[in-house]
């Protein structure tokens, strides 16, 4: 039973039956698309580690929250979607752990008194400086910068939101 040229018509039922607890089903969705998230977790990162680990987890996540997950009309932008999420996820949390290594090994500077009464009041005048100019800021602006520094969302999942 193949799929026919827009990929739509038997996806449907598999995904229904995936999310209803059928283990073949998982199966079957994850031998027609793991070429496709291979080849897209490639142009998104290229480790290709990385990428197998990605996919793989991906489908453990989806398993595991099978009954939460909504229906669709494609599996295949859902999955695609959701690598891209993941991948994305995952160099976060890379990068996170590099930087945490990093600021372990660096060593501890002591600063006088007087040096850190100069660095606040240099640090207060940038901070008006940079309120006033986010004040300029439209307030759809000021929510996208929100996102991005505050909430530490990516670019992508900003649009999502917005």
């Amino acid at each position: 039973m193949g799929l026919n040229n827009t990929g739509t018509e038997h996806e449907c039922p598999v995904w229904n039956n995936f999310r209803n607890g059928d283990a073949g089903a998982l199966a079957r969705i994850f031998n027609e698309h793991y070429d496709s998230l291979y080849y897209y977790g490639r142009k998104l990162v290229n480790d290709d580690d990385l990428v197998k680990d990605c996919v793989q987890n991906l489908f453990l996540k989806m398993w595991s929250s099978r009954e939460r997950l909504m229906a669709v009309k494609s599996v295949k932008p859902y999955l695609l979607k959701a690598m891209r999420r993941h991948v994305g996820d995952q160099i976060t949390a890379i990068n996170r752990k590099k930087q945490l290594h990093t600021e372990a090994l660096e060593f501890e500077i002591t600063f006088s008194h007087e040096d850190l009464l100069i660095a606040l009041q240099g640090s207060r005048h940038q901070s008006e400086l940079l309120s006033q100019s986010l004040n300029r800021l439209s307030s759809r602006k000021r929510e996208a910068v929100f996102l991005r520094f505050y909430e530490g969302l990516d670019y992508e999942k900003i649009a999502e939101v917005m």
